[in-house]
């Protein structure tokens, strides 16, 4: 009977622990699966935010480009055209005995101080854009289903271990991540800046150089108004003979589409004059386009390009040819007599398309044909 009671006693005992070792285990896999969709929401969470800077990266990464493809080149190359264009107009007033001084170099140090800046900030934006950012990624799926708890457990155990580790590499990542975004905010802010200082100093050199002609023009129009007598050498040598001089020349100022509109000088009756054996000077009737004015000014509009870089820096004038018109009315020796100050673009364009032009009609003295110069000054006016 003693025997039969230790017995019952002892499988009570086993019963009861083995009942309260399941319990454990539950318990346990309770808690695991709770610490588990605690750290897989924090790796969602977090794989959100990473999302959202990769994004912000993407558009600061493709503003960049937008910026780096802006040619700040071209904007470079504007202002040191109008730099030189100025500095050309500085020297010929001084030429003409118009004192002035030369304040530009203050403006050059100024844009290669800017220049290097950009650049600096250019290389380091450009550094960063190679930096690459990888999410550690974790298969946040559930812990397989149909296990007992113990291997249950297991695998719970695992995940947690894996997810615990990931995030804290991801929110190591994030935050390079983030430091990344604002440096890259700061560059670009300051190119921004820079890029603007740039075109403070295009504004100011184009206002300098469009004072500089305006004063060279109203010399001009003053030489040829009231000249030559009166005026220096260096007069004619910048701006040719005066154009009531020329006149019988055959002088006609040209409207093309989209330049200045003037009206043509008035050629008055003068005597013919001839300087030099072959080509004259003075005709009785003067070379002349095929078509006359008209069919010049259309010829003119169809093929005279005016230099993107000349339109770029708002870069305007006049472009004074000579040449001869030969007894066969073939064109040659092309001739600047005045360029436009600072554009050697306009000054070749101009040449370029009278030579590219048709036959003109000969010059004529005692109606027979004759070799003549002929003095054409071509407008380079931007539209409004």
């Amino acid at each position: 009977m003693q025997r039969l009671f230790n017995l019952t006693l002892v499988f009570s005992l086993i019963f009861f622990a083995g009942n309260g070792f399941a319990q454990s285990k539950k318990e346990r896999n309770a808690q695991l699966k709770e610490d588990f969709y605690a750290h897989r929401d924090r790796y969602k969470a977090q794989y959100g935010v990473y999302e959202r800077n990769q994004q912000t990266l993407l558009g600061l990464r493709q503003y960049a480009r937008e910026m780096m493809s802006t040619d700040r080149r071209t904007l470079e190359q504007r202002n040191q055209m109008l730099i030189n264009a100025s500095r050309s107009g500085i020297t010929t007033l001084n030429k003409l005995g118009i004192a002035m001084a030369d304040t530009l170099q203050k403006t050059e140090i100024d844009m290669k101080n800017t220049l290097e800046r950009m650049s600096l900030r250019y290389n380091m934006q450009s550094e960063m854009m190679k930096q690459s950012f990888y999410f550690t990624m974790i298969d946040d799926t559930i812990f397989p289903t149909g296990l007992k708890l113990k291997a249950q457990n297991a695998v719970l155990t695992e995940k947690i271990q894996q997810f615990m580790h990931a995030n804290d590499v991801n929110s190591e990542l994030i935050k390079q991540q983030e430091a990344g975004i604002a440096e890259l905010k700061g560059l670009q802010e300051s190119i921004s800046h820079e890029m603007a200082r740039l075109w403070s100093i295009n504004s100011a050199l184009t206002k300098s150089a469009n004072l500089i002609s305006l004063r060279l023009d109203g010399e001009k129009l003053r030489y040829f108004k009231n000249g030559p007598k009166g005026f220096s050498k260096a007069y004619e040598e910048t701006f040719g003979i005066p154009l009531d001089e020329l006149a019988p020349m055959g002088v006609e100022d040209i409207e093309t589409e989209g330049f200045a509109d003037i009206p043509p000088v008035q050629i008055p009756d003068t005597p013919v004059k001839k300087q030099e054996p072959d080509v004259y000077d003075y005709v009785e009737e003067y070379a002349q386009f095929p078509g006359g004015v008209a069919a010049m000014r259309d010829y003119l509009a169809k093929n005279l390009k005016y230099p993107e870089i000349a339109r770029d820096a708002g870069i305007e004038g006049k472009c004074y040819l000579k040449f001869v018109v030969s007894n066969k009315g073939e064109i040659s020796n092309v001739q600047v007599m005045r360029g436009i100050p600072g554009c050697k673009e306009c000054d070749n364009e101009a040449i370029r398309v009278v030579k590219s032009m048709p036959n003109w009609i000969p010059g004529k003295n005692n109606g027979k044909p004759v070799n003549s110069y002929f003095h054409l000054p071509v407008s380079f006016k931007i539209n409004p």
